[in-house]
């Protein structure tokens, strides 16, 4: 080959090279899909989920919806906060518990989520869709937690406008 054929060939296994990577880079990302919060806990506890909240003996404590778009736990605490303070790690927030699987259905699985409302570190899923332990630092104090985002992903075949109905 010389000259033009050469440069020809170049350009033409570069441009398969490139094809063939560009799928398998868009494939590994999945779809995700960044949910109405509300919308799906509304989905869901039509379909046999269950929310609840979880805190220390001592803090009262229930699960809430947030209308438009949220759901969360409030936490009111005591005259008196036991040691150690503040609560870190003693309250938990458990969300989307399924009665027969704890996992999103149709290859759906949770990405990431957010709350806002307090101080919150994620914690394992293996037992709960959404589970973080908050921080609850101040006697006599009402704290609202809200599940704010939730972003889900499927590998092969999401589509964003069925995600809820599909993942729950």
């Amino acid at each position: 080959m010389t000259g033009a054929g050469a440069v020809r060939h170049a350009a033409a296994i570069l441009l398969l090279a490139a094809i063939a990577l560009a799928p398998a880079t868009s494939f590994a990302a999945g779809v995700q899909c960044s949910l109405n919060v509300l919308s799906a806990y509304q989905t869901a506890v039509k379909r046999g989920w269950r929310f609840s909240c979880g805190a220390l003996p001592g803090v009262q404590n229930g699960f809430v919806t947030y209308p438009p778009n949220a759901i969360g736990c409030t936490y009111k605490t005591g005259g008196l906060i036991p040691p150690p303070a503040p609560l870190s790690g003693n309250a938990t927030l458990l969300l989307f518990e399924g009665q027969s699987s704890t996992q999103l259905k149709n290859g759906w699985s949770l990405k990431s989520f957010e709350m806002n409302g307090g101080q919150y570190k994620p914690m394992g899923t293996n037992d709960t869709l959404v589970a973080a332990y908050i921080t609850l630092a101040t006697p006599n104090k009402t704290y609202n937690y809200r599940l704010t985002k939730l972003v889900i992903e499927k590998f092969v075949g999401g589509n964003c406008t069925k995600a809820i109905g599909e993942a729950f």
